[in-house]
């Protein structure tokens, strides 16, 4: 596609997230948002008025039929993603999907076939993937640096529950329906994808794995609130085997005092050791390589100076010169089945086979 034409995208779902979406797009050169979509009409009019958008819709279909566009972002609620993303593939557009890709992983699947069945590019917008850091680490596994991998440890931290730090959650309706299980909150679905693709872009597949699950009491009556019944998972914990013959353990929560956002990643191999930790910086990767600085407990901090593209730059890229680039719709699939793995396990409490 000629990079001087401009890139017409539509934005669905006008929630919070879209307002992260909208800065992005603008901020890239020869893009423009045309329209915008949600269910409830006035989040569709509002966003549409604050962003200058020229057109807003309630239904997805009118907006597909109406528009002359290039992409489509789909920022809907998970139930919603394959049914705009299909739609959008059918009439030719190009579509950048939030994360969780689906709801499920034959649901995943079939939105995989419509994207292969369009020719158009495909991407799943999971925030962290871009980070330097991990491609960097990335390369130093795959070159050998570490040797055979052998331990894996991966969190992802975060403490709303323990603390006002992001509001008093009693008070934020974004943070309540992550607590639901009918509104597919709970922190494995939601965080949990994020820490399975930072672990697994480095370390490779995971081949088996078994999942625990835990939700605690929040202090209100009933265990509800507003109409919310506080359900879903707050804490999991994944012991998985990957396909190198690795073994590690994944984990989340979200009682994590003194730690707002912080995903971390360390592999050990029988010749040295990484270390991610985005609260230090996602540029930043702590290393122990060799015999001496194994045996002197020596690590060291590089920063990698690539410079970062992001998720959307991503997308707006592969559109122009018609190369994909990930995280694509398979990495969406591969992610789908971890979580339907885990949620299987969860209920089994056996180790599973992961079957994607």
């Amino acid at each position: 596609m000629d990079s001087q034409k401009p890139l017409r995208v539509a934005v669905v779902g006008c929630g919070g997230m879209a307002n992260s979406h909208l800065s992005k797009f603008t901020g890239e050169r020869n893009v423009q948002i045309v329209a915008c979509c949600d269910v409830l009409e006035a989040s569709a009019r509002q966003f549409a008025e604050r962003h200058s958008i020229p057109a807003w819709y309630t239904d997805y279909r009118k907006l597909l039929a109406r528009e002359q566009l290039d992409a489509v972002a789909v920022v809907t609620s998970d139930v919603a993603h394959a049914a705009v993303s299909i739609a959008a593939f059918k009439k030719g557009l190009h579509v950048l999907c939030e994360k969780p890709l689906a709801t499920s992983l034959a649901e995943a699947k079939r939105m995989l076939a419509a994207a292969k069945a369009s020719g158009k590019m495909h991407m799943v917008n999971f925030s962290y993937r871009p980070y330097v850091a991990l491609e960097r680490a990335r390369q130093l596994v795959d070159e050998g640096r570490l040797g055979r991998i052998i331990h894996v440890e991966a969190s992802y931290l975060q403490q709303w529950l323990a603390s006002d730090a992001w509001g008093d959650w009693r008070k934020v309706p974004a943070l309540q329906w992550r607590m639901s299980r009918k509104h597919r909150g709970g922190v494995l679905v939601d965080i949990g994808c994020h820490i399975l693709i930072f672990t697994t872009h480095v370390v490779g597949d995971i081949t088996s794995l078994q999942c625990r699950m835990k939700s605690f009491d929040k202090g209100v009556p009933k265990n509800t609130w507003k109409g919310y019944k506080l359900d879903a998972d707050d804490s999991f914990a994944v012991t998985a085997e990957f396909a190198s013959g690795a073994f590690g353990v994944i984990h989340a929560t979200r009682w994590a005092s003194g730690h707002n956002n912080a995903l971390r990643l360390r592999v050990f191999g029988d010749k040295g050791a990484l270390a991610i930790d985005t609260e230090v910086g996602k540029d930043k990767l702590q290393l122990c390589v060799g015999e001496f600085q194994a045996r002197n407990l020596l690590w060291n901090t590089l920063t990698i100076p690539t410079p970062e593209s992001s998720n959307y730059a991503r997308f707006i890229r592969s559109i122009r010169t018609g190369k994909s680039e990930e995280p694509t719709f398979e990495d969406g699939v591969k992610i789908q089945g971890y979580l339907e793995a885990c949620q299987q396990s969860a209920k089994s409490g056996k180790m599973l086979r992961v079957k994607l």
